[in-house]
């Protein structure tokens, strides 16, 4: 009798585990192992994270030298049509 209890209460517990996408207690030392917080997915969508930001700036640094020419010949035709000179 007792097996099968330990048998449901390890279902139940997977379950559990399942349905919430995490563990009773976290970094909890079953059979002799303790479970890192680090899993695949969360080292996946951090690294996804910085390689987007690193990406970002990248662009925004081979962009920004051309910007301020770009807002001066902007704000030179704009004093032009509204008859100033700048």
């Amino acid at each position: 009798m007792k097996m099968e209890d330990a048998v449901n209460s390890t279902a139940i517990q997977r379950e559990r585990e399942i349905s919430t996408g995490m563990p009773d207690a976290p970094n909890k030392v079953s059979d002799g192992v303790q479970r890192s917080p680090w899993t695949v997915r969360k080292i996946f969508i951090l690294t996804s994270l910085f390689l987007v930001y690193f990406v970002v700036f990248a662009a925004y640094s081979v962009y920004a030298p051309f910007f301020p020419s770009e807002v001066s010949v902007i704000a030179q035709i704009a004093c032009q049509s509204q008859g100033m000179e700048g």
